[in-house]
Protein backbone atom coordinates (compact mmCIF):
# COMPACT_ATOMS: atom_id res chain seq x y z
CA UNK A 1 0.00 0.00 0.00
CA UNK A 2 1.25 3.32 -0.77
CA UNK A 3 -0.06 6.76 1.09
CA UNK A 4 0.24 10.08 0.16
CA UNK A 5 1.85 11.56 3.54
CA UNK A 6 2.68 10.62 7.03
CA UNK A 7 1.45 12.57 10.62
CA UNK A 8 4.80 11.33 12.37
CA UNK A 9 4.92 11.30 16.43
CA UNK A 10 7.88 12.59 18.04
CA UNK A 11 8.04 11.34 21.42
CA UNK A 12 8.44 7.80 21.75
CA UNK A 13 8.72 7.55 18.01
CA UNK A 14 11.96 9.67 17.05
CA UNK A 15 13.14 10.22 20.12
CA UNK A 16 12.27 9.19 24.12
CA UNK A 17 13.51 12.21 26.33
CA UNK A 18 17.29 12.25 25.33
CA UNK A 19 17.35 9.01 23.80
CA UNK A 20 17.40 8.94 19.98
CA UNK A 21 15.48 6.37 18.38
CA UNK A 22 16.93 5.04 15.19
CA UNK A 23 14.42 3.13 13.75
CA UNK A 24 12.52 6.55 13.84
CA UNK A 25 15.18 8.32 11.81
CA UNK A 26 15.74 6.07 9.44
CA UNK A 27 12.54 5.73 8.42
CA UNK A 28 12.05 9.85 7.91
CA UNK A 29 15.36 9.60 6.22
CA UNK A 30 13.90 7.54 4.19
CA UNK A 31 10.86 9.52 3.37
CA UNK A 32 13.21 12.20 2.59
CA UNK A 33 15.04 10.04 0.37
CA UNK A 34 12.30 9.34 -1.74
CA UNK A 35 10.18 12.93 -1.67
CA UNK A 36 7.26 11.63 -0.19
CA UNK A 37 5.61 13.91 3.02
CA UNK A 38 5.47 13.60 6.32
CA UNK A 39 4.65 15.97 8.86
CA UNK A 40 5.58 15.46 12.59
CA UNK A 41 2.57 16.16 14.65
CA UNK A 42 3.33 15.97 18.48
CA UNK A 43 1.70 16.50 21.66
CA UNK A 44 4.70 18.20 23.41
CA UNK A 45 3.87 22.24 24.14
CA UNK A 46 6.98 22.55 26.27
CA UNK A 47 8.95 23.56 22.86
CA UNK A 48 8.38 25.93 20.02
CA UNK A 49 8.89 24.39 16.41
CA UNK A 50 11.79 25.71 15.71
CA UNK A 51 13.36 24.62 19.15
CA UNK A 52 11.82 21.38 17.98
CA UNK A 53 13.76 21.43 14.57
CA UNK A 54 16.96 22.10 16.90
CA UNK A 55 16.43 19.34 18.90
CA UNK A 56 15.81 17.01 15.73
CA UNK A 57 19.24 18.54 14.22
CA UNK A 58 21.16 18.32 17.06
CA UNK A 59 19.82 15.38 18.89
CA UNK A 60 18.49 13.14 15.96
CA UNK A 61 20.82 14.08 13.06
CA UNK A 62 17.79 15.01 11.23
CA UNK A 63 16.81 18.22 8.87
CA UNK A 64 13.67 19.40 8.53
CA UNK A 65 11.81 22.30 7.21
CA UNK A 66 10.14 23.83 9.84
CA UNK A 67 7.03 23.76 8.09
CA UNK A 68 6.99 20.04 8.57
CA UNK A 69 6.94 20.21 13.18
CA UNK A 70 2.89 21.13 14.16
CA UNK A 71 2.81 20.92 17.70
CA UNK A 72 -0.17 20.97 19.84
CA UNK A 73 0.47 24.52 20.28
CA UNK A 74 -0.03 25.33 16.87
CA UNK A 75 -3.54 23.42 16.75
CA UNK A 76 -4.25 24.90 20.02
CA UNK A 77 -4.03 28.80 18.51
CA UNK A 78 -5.76 27.41 15.41
CA UNK A 79 -8.51 26.04 17.59
CA UNK A 80 -8.84 29.50 19.27
CA UNK A 81 -8.66 31.55 16.21
CA UNK A 82 -11.70 29.74 15.03
CA UNK A 83 -13.60 30.04 18.10
CA UNK A 84 -13.34 33.54 18.26
CA UNK A 85 -13.47 34.26 21.93
CA UNK A 86 -11.10 37.15 22.04
CA UNK A 87 -8.08 37.48 22.83
CA UNK A 88 -6.99 36.94 26.31
CA UNK A 89 -6.46 33.74 28.00
CA UNK A 90 -5.13 32.48 31.00
CA UNK A 91 -1.86 30.38 30.03
CA UNK A 92 -0.86 26.96 32.66
CA UNK A 93 2.34 26.15 30.48
CA UNK A 94 5.90 26.20 29.16
CA UNK A 95 7.82 28.18 26.75
CA UNK A 96 6.79 27.13 23.63
CA UNK A 97 3.05 27.23 24.38
CA UNK A 98 3.39 30.76 26.09
CA UNK A 99 5.53 32.51 22.78
CA UNK A 100 3.23 31.25 19.95
CA UNK A 101 -0.15 31.91 21.98
CA UNK A 102 1.39 35.25 22.93
CA UNK A 103 3.21 35.87 19.01
CA UNK A 104 -0.52 34.78 17.82
CA UNK A 105 -2.13 38.24 18.94
CA UNK A 106 -2.87 37.14 22.35
CA UNK A 107 -2.97 38.67 25.62
CA UNK A 108 -1.53 35.94 27.71
CA UNK A 109 -1.82 36.01 31.73
CA UNK A 110 1.07 33.67 33.17
CA UNK A 111 2.77 32.58 36.02
CA UNK A 112 6.20 30.66 35.83
CA UNK A 113 5.56 27.58 37.54
CA UNK A 114 2.68 25.59 38.60
CA UNK A 115 1.20 26.56 41.97
CA UNK A 116 -1.78 25.79 43.90
CA UNK A 117 -2.52 29.59 43.13
CA UNK A 118 -2.79 29.39 39.29
CA UNK A 119 -5.03 26.00 39.78
CA UNK A 120 -7.53 27.91 42.11
CA UNK A 121 -7.29 31.26 39.30
CA UNK A 122 -7.76 28.53 36.31
CA UNK A 123 -10.91 26.83 38.57
CA UNK A 124 -12.57 29.99 39.30
CA UNK A 125 -12.36 31.05 35.43
CA UNK A 126 -13.96 27.59 34.29
CA UNK A 127 -16.85 28.01 36.97
CA UNK A 128 -17.34 31.79 35.52
CA UNK A 129 -17.52 30.50 31.79
CA UNK A 130 -14.19 30.72 30.66
CA UNK A 131 -13.11 27.96 27.65
CA UNK A 132 -11.38 25.46 29.48
CA UNK A 133 -9.01 24.07 26.70
CA UNK A 134 -6.08 21.42 26.81
CA UNK A 135 -3.25 21.02 24.51
CA UNK A 136 -2.82 17.14 24.96
CA UNK A 137 -4.32 14.43 27.76
CA UNK A 138 -0.92 12.80 27.68
CA UNK A 139 -1.11 11.85 31.42
CA UNK A 140 2.83 11.37 31.43
CA UNK A 141 5.56 12.37 29.24
CA UNK A 142 8.41 9.28 28.55
CA UNK A 143 12.16 10.69 28.94
CA UNK A 144 14.88 9.08 29.86
CA UNK A 145 14.22 9.14 33.42
CA UNK A 146 11.07 7.26 33.01
CA UNK A 147 6.95 8.28 32.86
CA UNK A 148 7.32 12.28 34.39
CA UNK A 149 3.93 14.07 34.85
CA UNK A 150 2.15 15.34 31.84
CA UNK A 151 -0.33 17.78 30.90
CA UNK A 152 -3.03 15.37 31.56
CA UNK A 153 -2.49 15.28 34.82
CA UNK A 154 -3.30 18.84 35.54
CA UNK A 155 -6.25 18.50 32.95
CA UNK A 156 -7.89 15.91 35.14
CA UNK A 157 -7.03 17.50 38.49
CA UNK A 158 -8.72 21.05 37.25
CA UNK A 159 -11.08 19.34 35.61
CA UNK A 160 -12.21 17.36 38.97
CA UNK A 161 -12.31 20.61 40.38
CA UNK A 162 -14.28 22.15 38.25
CA UNK A 163 -16.49 19.44 36.79
CA UNK A 164 -16.03 20.44 33.21
CA UNK A 165 -14.16 18.05 30.79
CA UNK A 166 -11.79 20.11 28.33
CA UNK A 167 -11.31 20.71 25.05
CA UNK A 168 -8.35 18.01 24.15
CA UNK A 169 -6.42 19.80 20.91
CA UNK A 170 -3.88 16.44 20.85
CA UNK A 171 -3.28 13.52 20.06
CA UNK A 172 -5.72 11.24 19.80
CA UNK A 173 -8.56 13.65 19.29
CA UNK A 174 -9.51 14.79 15.86
CA UNK A 175 -8.58 18.44 15.88
CA UNK A 176 -4.49 18.23 15.89
CA UNK A 177 -4.97 16.00 13.15
CA UNK A 178 -7.84 17.81 10.87
CA UNK A 179 -5.46 20.76 11.58
CA UNK A 180 -1.94 19.03 10.62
Amino acid sequence: MTYKGYLIDLDGTIYKGKDRIPEGEAFVKELQKRQIPYLFVTNNSMRTPEMVQELLRNQCELETPLETIYTATLATVDYMNDMNRGKTVYVIGETGLKSAIADAGYTVDEDREVTYEMLVKATLAIQKGAMFIGTNPDLNIPTERGLLPGAGSLLALIEAATRVPPIIIGKPKAIIMNKA
